[in-house]
């Protein structure tokens, strides 16, 4: 189920001119009660002794009386809640409910709770303090003293013991690795450098020159015998084009004339009636 709220501008707004039409029907109605009155007051005087309009004075009188006490209540149904929201209750608050309610809080509050309870809480952690004092000093000094003091000076041994061996140990390594230099790395990188050397020139170098002095002799070898190869090819082709061209000059074509110069013109129509 679904709650709609109540309080949105288009109900507000319908509430105000509710309101504004209601204080403006009192207003309307209250002035007409007074003319009314007036009016009657004035129609009595001006005929004092005739009875007919004397009546209609009254009459007059007392209806505008009570058309002006509904108009003035009609209106005060709106003002006096307007009035006492927006300028009663809020003085009222400001003037006097606030600092009372302030007040009561002070005088059966916060007094009766500071006197009872806040004081002689304090009171006694003011005595314990000042009695455990001592007592913590004591402690306190003890702790220094036999705990944390010689706590610091080992720590402060320690420290000077592993900065004195950092020390020796960066000394003596810088002296392992200035021996390893001078006497593993360096020969061993001449070593290399001399075993590189005799192998470019004993090795690498003849190695190139006779790959070099193939390459340049085996390729046009190679080249030779591919287009003699070719050659061949192509002339026996030739051949054997050319002696398949005459065989079908000299032996096909005369058996062809053989056969149709004995008038079998269409030999397919001649072996189909055999």
């Amino acid at each position: 189920m679904q709650i709609e709220n109540v309080f949105n501008r288009e109900n507000l707004t319908y509430a105000g001119k509710i309101a504004l039409g209601t204080v403006a029907a009192g207003a309307t109605a209250a002035g007409a009660g007074c003319l009314l009155e007036a009016g009657g007051a004035a129609l009595s005087a001006y005929a004092p002794g005739s009875h007919v309009l004397s009546t209609i004075g009254s009459v007059m009188q007392a209806g505008g009386d009570t058309l002006f006490i509904l108009g003035k209540y009609t209106a005060y149904t709106v003002l006096v809640p307007a009035y006492a929201a927006l300028y009663a209750v809020p003085k009222w608050l400001v003037e006097t409910g606030i600092p009372k309610t302030l007040t009561s809080l002070h005088d059966y509050l916060l007094v009766p709770m500071n006197k009872y309870i806040l004081s002689p809480l304090i009171n006694r952690i003011t005595w314990f303090a000042e009695k455990l004092e001592p007592l913590a000093e004591k402690i306190l000094n003890f702790t220094y003293e036999h705990i944390f003091k010689p706590l610091y000076e080992k720590c402060e041994w320690l420290l000077d013991m592993s900065e004195q061996a950092l020390d020796w140990t960066v000394n003596n390594l810088f002296k392992v690795w200035d021996l390893i230099d001078r006497h593993l790395c360096s020969p061993v990188e001449k070593a290399m450098g001399k075993a590189i050397t005799l192998t470019y020139k004993y090795l690498l170098d003849p190695l190139g020159k006779q790959l070099t002095w193939v390459v340049n002799n085996l390729i046009p070898s190679l080249q030779k015998v591919v287009d003699r190869v070719a050659s061949v090819t192509q002339n026996l082709f030739s051949s054997i084009a050319s002696t398949a061209h005459a065989i079908y000059e000299r032996i096909i074509e005369d058996i062809g004339a053989l056969i149709y110069g004995k008038g079998l013109e269409n030999p397919r129509a001649t072996l189909s009636q055999t």
